[in-house]
């Protein structure tokens, strides 16, 4: 047994031990920059316009290396590589992080296995690497959070605690703050080394600089003399993410701790166009596994023990700076933990290395990937394959898989055999469960189009709906190669309002607009429309139709071009349209629409919509329509290219089958009335709705309250279901010419309608309730790449869901005031749940509220003093038993907290 003084003895020298070593123990500074060009730094060859003084000091005290890499083209799967040491398709992340898509909880940051072996640990600015509590930096091995954590894209002034998409946070907290972002993430780091000086730290340091939006101080701004004003937004932000760098190596400085402390810095990828980035000699920009896309500045300091000055040729990459840290801090790597990356410390100490890794791999899951071997790399796209030498051609200009074909098929051979090593990528794993059409979805340029179908008073009586008694092959077309939402809803089923909402990202109430007369741009004037924003940020913009709400259109603020057609046959239009023309020319001219828009308002009670007849075939062609009018103009723009350089962002506004439902008459012979199958409505339904519930639009369609007119009934059915043939015609040339450009693989395409619209149901004839009939619409998206081909979700979404879809797809910043969330988790997953719920409203009377929200099996709507109303959907589809009165009091507590909850922040921001 060991004696009292030999144990203390014992004791003594453990402890003695551990604090030499906890004293010997480096600290560890990770330094990320954002899409910064890699000649956009003065260590490396460089214009004369940037000087980055502060990152000069890190080459200057240690090592630069001439061929850095990052292990992906983009941020999120890029920082997933780098905080775990390997490759990120080794778990599947090929995107993601702005989602409950994180970093996967099997994989080990290196945080964690700092924080057990005794390092306080600290992460300030862009998180990336998910969105829920389980991929929070604090649940993922760090104890201290300043940032944000999702959206490549982060208002530099703006820092707010109540913006859902983007948030700034401390710790567990979210907070408001002010200043200027890139500030405050040099002050913040800066801080955490002050407190912590004492006891081995790792500071990761992931700036959100230089990343689009272009923002910075004016005063930085006006320094720079460049003719490109947006470059010089971009050196000010370099240079005051330099500054910023300073602070944070003043403060190792200050502290006595630069010695023993390993500086380590590089972008996550290459340079971005977008925010004008300089990447030297290399070919492209990031989103490309060209050098400019992956070749990334690239130095390590660490005064203590590695030479100063020097310049390394060796090819590496992010992924070696897990084991490099690691071995540095005498820290071993779980046997169970396979890395990819190698420790740099034999070639930062000067010793012989040969060849630190034999390949090294890049692939984004998006018809793009390269691999390197030595000084040869093999580059594959969707479009073309290039074999090259970097050691004569850094530029990539001269494919050499023609002189050099055993080579080309090495590598070819080579990267395949390495993809085997990795799990099936998200992509594959879901067209292995829905077995897809064999379409291409991959995408094949940076920045996609966006082709938008908006269709008015559009119900779910479509094939892609499930409704087998109609025919439109190309919406089945559409949903072939993307994916269909079966629950998304409208947010007030009227067209206006709709609009209004799904334009601008927010609910009705909050912008203001409860009407077809009231104008967002007087209500809420600081809201942006979807074109507006696309518009801004350099796309080419043109509308056709009926986009927004007629004379509420917003003109040159957000189109370079917009048509507004009219039918070139109208039985009640045609005399005041042929006195007209007669007079001024075509009303299709674009200098004759204000004058006729004039005519129509004074005439407006004889070519009213409900005007008899309401219904019935044209002699008119296809091409006579105006929808025809509409979709042959956005195919003229689209063959024609006169989107020119730009991506394009077109919006296609389909008239029907608003009514008068009026088509030619060879869709109405697809459809015999006496044939169209019609369910009956129970006598009794109305018995259990409130009264507020209930709209008397039926009587404009010559319906009494409560009967059933079945001839009357199926006649207007086949004049609706003959309008929605009839736009799924017009449609299909929107198809041909995507087609004919090859455009598939570099646009977005979306058609949906503003509202549904009854068609009988509950005796109910048109829009204005909150029924599903009226609510529930039509949703088909294709994202290349990211959709899979044929699949189908039925995930709650909302259509206020559509521009922060669209914003977040296209690299574009969303704005703080929307309500809206992205849908790209369903395109990654689409067996989720979606939104908690959806939510719709519509008034009655002056000022009063419906309020309706949709769950996964039920819907509650509350009319105030009117009555209640909650249907269990599972059971009871036609919502035809109003449960609200039964004993459903747990059922309808929820429901009403579901309404509370949805409601609570619109109170906050509502105009009226």
């Amino acid at each position: 047994m060991l004696s009292k003084f030999l144990l203390c003895q014992l004791v003594a020298v453990s402890l003695f031990t551990s604090l030499a070593n906890a004293a010997a123990k480096p600290n560890i500074v990770l330094i990320v920059s954002d899409d910064q060009g890699y000649g956009d730094i003065s260590a490396y060859d460089h214009p004369a316009e940037v000087t980055t003084a502060n990152l000069d000091r890190i080459s200057k005290t240690g090592t630069r290396f001439s061929n850095g890499y990052a292990s992906a083209y983009v941020c999120a799967p890029s920082r997933a590589g780098l905080i775990t040491g390997r490759y990120q398709q080794r778990f599947g992340f090929y995107s993601g992080g702005d989602s409950r898509i994180g970093l996967p909880l099997s994989e080990m940051t290196l945080a964690t296995l700092l924080k057990t072996a005794g390092y306080k640990t600290g992460v300030f600015g862009k998180w990336h690497l998910g969105l829920e509590k389980p991929y929070h930096p604090l649940s993922r091995g760090f104890d201290e959070f300043y940032g944000f954590l999702g959206h490549g894209a982060h208002d530099y002034f703006e820092l707010k605690a109540d913006d859902q998409h983007n948030g700034m946070w401390r710790n567990w907290d979210r907070i408001d703050d002010t200043g200027y972002l890139t500030d405050n993430l040099g002050r913040e780091a800066a801080a955490f080394i002050r407190r912590h000086h004492d006891e081995p730290f790792f500071c990761y340091l992931p700036f959100n600089a230089v990343h689009w939006p272009l923002q910075a101080p004016q005063e930085d701004i006006e320094r720079y003399r460049n003719d490109n004003p947006e470059r010089n937004i971009y050196l000010a932000m370099l240079d005051r993410m330099d500054q910023a760098v300073g602070v944070v190596l003043d403060e190792l400085e200050s502290q006595g701790l630069t010695q023993n402390t390993i500086v380590l810095f590089m972008s996550d990828n290459g340079g971005s166009k977008k925010v004008f980035a300089n990447n030297g000699k290399l070919r492209d920009f990031k989103q490309s596994t060209y050098e400019g896309g992956i070749r990334v500045p690239f130095m390590v300091s660490w005064p203590a023990e590695v030479e100063a000055g020097k310049v390394i040729d060796t090819p590496v990459i992010a992924l070696d700076l897990f084991p490099t840290i690691c071995q540095a801090a005498g820290i071993t790597v779980p046997a169970n933990r396979k890395l990819d990356g190698k420790s740099l410390l034999p070639l930062l100490k000067g010793e012989t290395v040969e060849q630190l890794h034999e390949y090294l791999y890049w692939d984004g899951d998006e018809g793009r990937y390269a691999i390197r071997n030595g000084d040869w790399k093999l580059v594959v796209r969707s479009d073309t394959i290039g074999l090259y030498n970097l050691a004569d051609d850094i530029g990539e200009e001269h494919d050499l898989k023609e002189m050099h074909p055993e080579k080309f098929q090495q590598l070819q051979d080579q990267f395949i055999a390495w993809r085997k090593t990795c799990p099936p990528t998200l992509r594959e794993q879901r067209t292995s469960k829905t077995k897809p059409m064999p379409v291409s979805t991959q995408r094949r340029s940076g920045t996609p189009n966006v082709l938008l179908v908006i269709c008015d008073d559009l119900n779910r009586h479509v094939t892609t709906s499930g409704y087998q008694h109609i025919k439109t092959p190309s919406l089945e077309a559409l949903a072939t190669r993307g994916m269909t939402f079966n629950r998304a809803y409208c947010q007030y089923p009227v067209c206006g309002p709709s609009r209004a909402s799904f334009l601008s990202g927010v609910y009705p109430e909050a912008t203001g607009i409860l009407d077809n007369k009231s104008d967002i741009r007087n209500v809420r004037p600081e809201l942006k429309s979807l074109p507006q924003l696309f518009k801004e940020n350099g796309y080419w913009t043109g509308g056709v139709g009926k986009v927004f709400h007629g004379r509420l259109d917003h003109g040159d603020t957000a189109w370079h071009e917009y048509h507004q057609f009219q039918n070139s046959w109208n039985p009640v239009l045609k005399p005041i349209q042929d006195a007209f023309e007669k007079e001024h020319g075509s009303i299709d001219l674009p200098e004759n629409q204000k004058a006729w828009r004039a005519t129509l308002k004074e005439n407006r009670v004889a070519v009213g919509g409900q005007s008899p007849p309401g219904y019935g075939p044209t002699d008119m062609t296809d091409a006579q329509h105006r929808d025809g009018k509409n979709v042959r103009q956005v195919a003229k723009w689209i063959n024609e290219q006169t989107h020119g350089d730009k991506p394009f962002f077109i919006t296609c506004g389909i008239h029907k089958p608003h009514v008068p439902f009026w088509a030619p008459q060879k869709y109405f012979d697809m459809y015999p009335a006496d044939k169209i199958p019609v369910q009956p409505v129970p006598l009794d339904d109305l018995d259990d709705i409130p009264p507020r519930a209930l709209v008397h639009r039926y009587e404009a369609f010559g319906f009494e309250r409560g009967v059933e007119n079945m001839k009357l009934r199926r006649d207007y059915m086949q004049a609706y279901h003959a309008c929605i043939t009839f736009i799924d015609a017009q449609i299909g040339l929107l198809w041909n010419a995507l087609d004919e450009q090859e455009l598939w693989e570099d646009t977005i395409v979306i058609v949906m309608s503003d509202h549904g619209y009854h068609l009988g149901e509950h005796f109910l004839w048109g829009k204005v309730t909150l029924f599903e009939e009226c609510a529930r619409v039509p949703l088909i998206v294709h994202v290349p790449g990211r959709t899979t081909a044929g699949s189908s979700t039925e995930g709650l979404v909302e259509l206020v869901d559509l521009l922060p879809t669209l914003c977040s797809l296209c690299d574009i910043t969303i704005p703080n005031y929307v309500q809206g969330t992205s849908l790209e988790l369903l395109f990654e997953d689409p067996s989720l749940p979606g939104k908690r719920q959806a939510y719709t409203v519509v008034t009655r009377g002056a000022g009063e509220l419906g309020l309706s929200v949709r769950v996964d099996r039920w819907r509650y709507a509350d009319w105030g003093d009117s009555g209640k109303e909650l249907y269990d959907l599972r059971n009871d589809p036609g919502e035809f038993r109003n449960q609200y009165g039964e004993p459903r009091l747990q059922q309808v507590q929820r429901m009403q907290r579901a309404l509370e909850n949805v409601r609570t922040p619109l109170r906050a921001v509502s105009p009226r």
